[in-house]
């Protein structure tokens, strides 16, 4: 699926414009407090209010982009994920269950995976190039920080739709 970077930064400015208005009845209650505009009160809820609409435009926009590179890595690697989980115990955090599935590998794991020994057999997730790796983290990262509700650098959703979609060796 080929899809222009340019639409996808363009979605993401008009969304978190559209949400910006929408509720921007929010600052005015503000207003009758009759503090100065430079009051640091008042500076700070609106960057905090800012902040949010652009998170908000963050998970509507890149976060699925986020799962489908996550499905994409997943069947690239599938034959070797699926070694790795009948060869060693991968829980599932939240539940405690053995993850025996590899579309059930949140992207923490596969960074982890990439990184540690997953047992004393020493059997990881092994991608084929350090281009791989730095996708991978970065993926990580934004996940992350979105997933925690924190708006992303422009900079780093930039680096991610520069290479989008991701072409896993």
């Amino acid at each position: 699926m080929l899809i222009d970077k340019k639409e996808i930064l363009n979605k993401s400015l008009i969304l978190c414009l559209e949400n910006f208005f929408r509720d921007s009845d929010i600052l005015d209650k503000y207003s009758n407090l009759h503090l100065d505009d430079n009051h640091p009160f008042r500076i700070i809820n609106k960057r905090d209010f800012i902040k949010n609409k652009i998170w908000e435009a963050q998970l509507k926009v890149i976060f699925p982009l986020l799962e489908e590179e996550r499905i994409n890595l997943i069947e690239k690697h599938k034959e070797e994920l699926e070694y790795v989980l009948t060869s060693n115990e991968i829980l599932n955090r939240e539940h405690g269950e053995r993850i025996v599935n590899p579309y059930d590998l949140e992207i923490g794991v596969l960074d982890r995976m990439t990184n540690t020994p997953i047992s004393k057999n020493q059997n990881q997730l092994r991608l084929n190039s350090s281009k791989e790796n730095n996708r991978l983290k970065l993926i990580h990262n934004l996940r992350n920080s979105i997933a925690h509700h924190e708006a992303c650098d422009i900079n780093r959703i930039k680096e991610f739709l520069d290479f989008y979609p991701f072409a896993w060796e």
